[in-house]
């Protein structure tokens, strides 16, 4: 189970660390690894989501379901603060074209990662398969 305090705890570090350097004069680009580190943090917040829709019954510890999507909730509007400012930090700073540009990476990537697994997911069905038609 990945934990989402964890997660969030991460995303708040790294933001706070591109607000620092921006406060101390960094530019946009210069911060790029912090930003990085944000929006690993915030795919671990998505995949905790995702871990929480695959398996609703999952392993949530001493707490309830309810506490567990809260959390979630909680830490996914967080990270949405975040991102908000960051976009801003970048328009700032007159790097719009630079954050759209990476925006539209995110999406194309995170297409074809999908795509990929999706794959994936179809060989090993498919493999799985065979593997029953032999033995039968």
């Amino acid at each position: 189970m990945i934990e989402i305090g964890l997660a969030l705890g991460a995303a708040k570090k790294a933001f706070d660390l591109i607000q620092s350097a921006i406060d101390t004069g960094k530019q946009a680009n210069e911060i790029l690894g912090q930003v990085g580190d944000f929006y690993d943090a915030k795919e671990k917040v998505q995949e905790a989501k995702e871990e929480h829709r695959r398996k609703p019954n999952g392993a949530y510890g001493e707490q309830s379901v309810e506490s567990y999507a809260l959390r979630i909730v909680e830490a996914e509007i967080a990270c949405d603060r975040y991102e908000a400012q960051i976009k801003k930090m970048f328009m700032a700073q007159g790097k719009t074209p630079m954050y759209q540009k990476m925006m539209q990476i995110r999406t194309q990537e995170r297409d074809r990662r999908e795509l990929a697994k999706r794959e994936l997911l179809k060989i090993q069905r498919e493999k799985l398969q065979r593997q029953r038609e032999l033995k039968n």
